[in-house]
């Protein structure tokens, strides 16, 4: 996954005020990608600051318009 992929997906679901994903939602969605190179470009993504890890398997969208953006009990739920 290249940062453009990455920054293309999560304004599409930022317009649909979703902002924080689980690893198994990025694999459904870039399904050509085998799991260990999804989690290895997520890694190199989120060290360059283009999406956030939040805990083990759960990422957040930092560039998000929601007004719910890092709510404790929104991320809470996903854990």
């Amino acid at each position: 996954m290249t940062h453009l992929e990455l920054i293309d997906f999560l304004d599409y679901w930022d317009k649909k005020d979703k902002w924080l994903f689980t690893l198994s939602y990025f694999a459904v969605c870039f399904h050509k990608e085998s799991l260990q190179n999804l989690k290895i470009s997520l890694s190199r993504l989120s060290k360059k600051g283009y999406i956030v890890h939040v805990s083990k398997g759960l990422y957040a969208n930092p560039r998000t318009r929601c007004s719910m953006l890092f709510q404790e009990y929104e991320v809470a739920n996903h854990l």
